[in-house]
């Protein structure tokens, strides 16, 4: 076994096995030119292929964000009231939809 673990490294060492024995080394300037000339391929790529966004609803105004909270709040406290909501521990908390 250990003959032929050392003629296999061997192998390995002598590149028969086409195994590039070392990395490629690559200089900072170099990785840099080459983003640099995909750059513009590759934007033109994703924005291609990206779903166009749906444009932003204007922002909710106190009043409606007031109304939301309390509505929120209302139907929380219903739900411990019901026994919908189980406190397992300090921050953990169960909510049965069943109910």
């Amino acid at each position: 076994m250990l003959i032929f673990l050392a003629g296999l490294m061997g192998k390995i060492y002598n590149n028969e096995y086409n195994v590039v024995p070392y990395m490629r080394k690559f200089k900072l300037s170099e990785i840099k030119q080459n983003i640099e000339g995909n750059r513009t391929e590759v934007n033109r790529r994703i924005y291609s292929e990206q779903v166009k966004r749906l444009k932003s609803k204007p922002a909710r105004s106190m009043d409606e964000r007031k109304a939301l909270d309390e509505l929120a709040i209302a139907s929380w406290e219903k739900a411990v009231r019901d026994g919908k909501i189980k406190f397992l521990g300090k921050r953990k908390v169960y909510y049965d939809c069943r109910r």
